[in-house]
């Protein structure tokens, strides 16, 4: 199970730090799979599955500020999902995870091993809670680990 925690409701108790008790969070939960050298559509017909999101190599992905062109450097086929609320859960996205690969790790883990691809799961979390974080349970960081090369966490605390 995983669950965000507030290290402030655990360090300083009441203090004034806590001045509400339910603090609004945002949580983008990625899935990724990058390539490099081949067309990234090659993953749902791998896979038999359709991503939120694809780019190619090479596709324009913005615009700098004197008009520049940015490009992407690979290929992205992504699942993701997106969560806004008082009480957020990492959970909820993980469990629909689980249900669309767990029968598919094999299958990431030869994109990986036979082409070369990089699979990364990602969590972004965006909080009115200067101290939150994550709790990781060794069924949540195993399911990780099997179908991901990397994990990357990123929390961004506003006032």
């Amino acid at each position: 199970m995983v669950t965000f925690t507030s290290l402030f409701r655990k360090t300083l108790g009441n203090y004034r730090y806590m001045e509400k008790d339910n603090f609004r969070c945002e949580t983008k939960t990625s899935f990724t799979i990058k390539t490099f050298s081949h067309d990234c559509l090659i993953v749902s017909e791998k896979l038999d599955l359709q991503p939120t999101r694809t780019l190619q190599a090479g596709q324009i992905i913005g615009k700098g500020p004197q008009g520049q062109l940015y490009r992407s450097p690979h290929g992205l086929w992504a699942l993701e999902y997106y969560s806004v609320g008082e009480n957020v859960q990492f959970n909820d996205h993980l469990i629909r995870l689980r249900e669309i690969l767990e029968s598919k790790v094999h299958l990431i883990k030869a994109l990986v091993d036979s082409m070369g691809f990089e699979a990364v799961m990602y969590l972004l979390i965006m909080t009115e809670d200067a101290g939150a974080g994550i709790d990781l349970d060794s069924s949540d960081l195993s399911f990780i680990s099997r179908i991901s090369t990397r994990f990357t966490c990123s929390v961004v605390a506003n006032q």
